[in-house]
């Protein structure tokens, strides 16, 4: 598991309470950028499913282009032409990384861990040369120099375009260009499998939260789940993007096209494991009423309830489904770790009457009371409690919050 860790992007979680502040400032300035309009126009933009809302939040393109600074560059592309995609540093874990694809194949991948150098490698020349055709001559000259919303602390992607030349570039701040760009991205991002480079053999990622190693207290619990839903990951499909979302009427869509709810991603993770990152539990409803196995197994050996040992919200809620659906509470991946010890991460991070660890202390009562063993050893030869012990150690002030869950754990179920 230390090599599997080694690979995880580089991110975290604090006390909820920590990372919630920072969140609502950044929500604060966001809603100040806040544009009302009457509920139901046809300018009103919402995620489909999403209830309607008398307000949307308005981009701001900016340096826009001339009529004739629209025309794209007459020429063919050319060997040494090439597209570079920049995503830079944001509050949290986004990935940071350039990458460059010239007409001829060569790639050039520049990331922090790879030192000034970089790295070079290469596609397919034939994929290159169309991908940079198509952002000749797909529309990518027509867009505005930028685009973002008021608000901190996200994310910014740069696309720059070098043709016969010329040269064009667009930022993008917090997802906010339009479908067209977006698309771009994410043709780029595939054509060099960004995912692998990131986070290395994706049979080696962990579907549950692990702590990322040397992270300090009230950090580094972190999972790629929400974060993987946003990319271009291999395998990853629309049903699984809107089961991350909670998008309840984008995922009765995609099942009605007849798509298999069973489907796995490059790491085996299925559609209810995207979707235990949603507090709408309607989404993991519908789900296994659509026939999706609470006991699909990733490449790890990891399921859903896994998934659900780290969520801070609506755990309980999403754990009594999973068992009705008869998930299987003891379930060991290939290292041995239960859902129960996954629990334990960050279990100690909040006060005994702060929702977090309400919420949490209900999982794990759950969890016994549906016969989750604390006899069982992972790897390492710890079980559950030797989890808690590990947390009570990195947490020693929260003594009344540690019995309160050693109580659970050795209380006859």
């Amino acid at each position: 598991m230390s090599e599997l860790k080694s690979r995880f992007q580089t991110g975290f979680v604090a006390k909820p309470g920590v990372l919630m502040i920072r969140s609502l400032l950044s929500l604060t300035i966001l809603m100040i950028s806040v544009v009302m309009t009457p509920a139901g126009t046809a300018s009103q933009r919402r995620l489909t499913g999403d209830p309607t809302i008398p307000f949307r939040v308005q981009p701001v393109a900016s340096e826009c282009p001339s009529a004739t600074a629209s025309i794209p560059p007459p020429e063919a592309v050319q060997p040494t032409d090439f597209v570079e995609l920049e995503r830079k540093p944001c509050f949290g874990s986004c990935p940071v990384y350039t990458v460059q694809i010239r007409g001829d194949g060569q790639v050039h991948w520049q990331q922090r861990s790879l030192g000034p150098a970089g790295a070079d490698t290469t596609a397919s020349p034939a994929e290159a040369r169309a991908l940079l055709e198509k952002l000749r001559t797909g529309g990518f000259w027509s867009l505005c120099g930028s685009y973002s919303i008021g608000a901190t602390d996200g994310d910014m992607v740069i696309t720059t375009v070098h043709i016969a030349g010329q040269e064009k570039r667009v930022s993008d701040y917090f997802r906010s260009a339009p479908k067209l760009l977006l698309d771009f991205e994410n043709e780029i991002d595939a054509l060099v499998d960004t995912h692998r480079r990131l986070h290395g053999d994706p049979r080696l990622e962990s579907v549950a939260s692990l702590r990322l190693p040397g992270a300090p207290a009230g950090y580094g619990i972190f999972s790629n789940l929400g974060r993987d839903a946003e990319g271009t990951k291999p395998g990853l499909t629309p049903l699984m993007q809107a089961s991350t979302k909670g998008d309840v009427a984008e995922i009765r869509r995609q099942l009605s096209f007849g798509t298999d709810p069973n489907a796995q991603d490059s790491s085996g993770w299925t559609a209810l494991m995207y979707a235990t990152q949603t507090d709408r539990t309607e989404a993991i409803k519908i789900l296994l009423d659509a026939g999706a196995s609470p006991n699909m197994r990733s490449y790890l050996g990891q399921t859903a309830l896994m998934a659900v040992a780290g969520t801070y919200t609506s755990g309980p809620e999403k754990f009594r489904l999973l068992l009705a659906a008869g998930a299987d509470v003891n379930v060991q991946d290939i290292d041995g770790h239960t859902a129960l010890m996954f629990a334990m991460y960050g279990a100690l991070a909040s006060d005994d009457t702060a929702p977090s660890f309400l919420q949490r202390a209900e999982l794990i009562s759950l969890m016994r009371a549906a016969g989750a063993r604390t006899d069982l050893r992972d790897a390492k030869g710890l079980t559950a409690l030797g989890y808690l012990d590990e947390e009570a150690s990195r947490y020693p002030q929260q003594k009344i919050e540690f019995d309160k869950l050693r109580r659970i754990l050795v209380l006859p179920q």
